[in-house]
Parts: structure tokens; sequence; C-alpha cells
């Protein structure tokens, strides 16, 4: 379902390119010439310093970063309960840091996001 998705998408962003040629014409056209853009590759450390706490530090490092902001989303809900959590509100001590550790600025946009 995914890879026809990604077809999908292919052949919109390719539209114009495509008329008045034939659908093996056009389908190789679209795949092989459509725009590509790499991948947000996101790596996850977690430790768990002081057990007793209940605190884990999450470290989250994004390369291949395409776009100026990254939006990044704590879900409000747990698989299999039908209630909204605010698990959000357990983060403490946030920051967001470049490939040079310097501050980026961020901003809390809702509860989750």
């Amino acid at each position: 379902m995914l890879a026809a998705c990604g077809l999908l998408a292919a052949l919109w962003l390719a539209g114009p390119a495509l008329r008045g040629r034939s659908a093996s014409s056009a389908f190789e056209l679209a795949v092989f010439q459509a725009p590509t853009v790499a991948p947000l590759e996101l790596g996850y450390k977690l430790r768990l310093f002081r057990p007793n706490t209940h605190l884990i530090e999450v470290e989250i490092v994004a390369r291949k970063v395409a776009d100026p902001a990254l939006d990044f989303v704590m879900p409000a809900w747990s698989p299999g309960r039908y209630a909204i959590y605010d698990f959000a509100k357990n983060v403490q001590e946030f920051q967001a840091l470049g490939s040079s550790d310097q501050p980026l600025p961020w901003t809390e946009i809702d509860k989750q996001t």
C-alpha cells in the first residue's frame, strides 16, 4: 500500500510532463525522473541514570533535515485505551541544539507538539 502511495505521489509530481505519453513511458518518466528527497533520519538514545526517580533522558538526533523546522509530537492516547492523556506534561528540561551544540529556538505549538 505504501509503495502504491509513493507511485501516486510520483505521478502527481510529474503530471505536466506526462501529458501525451504512452502509459509505459509516462510510468518510466514518473518513477525514474521524479524529484527525490533524502529521507529524514532520526536516532534515539534513552538513558536511565537514577531508576528510583522514574525519569528517562531522551535524546533525539535528526539527520538529513530538509525543512527549516521540525515538529516533534507526543501522542495523547495509548493503544487499547479510549482515553486522552497529557504525557507531554511530564517533559522536563527540554532543549534543542544544533549540529555544533548551539541552542536553537523552539516553540511549544500545543500540548503535544
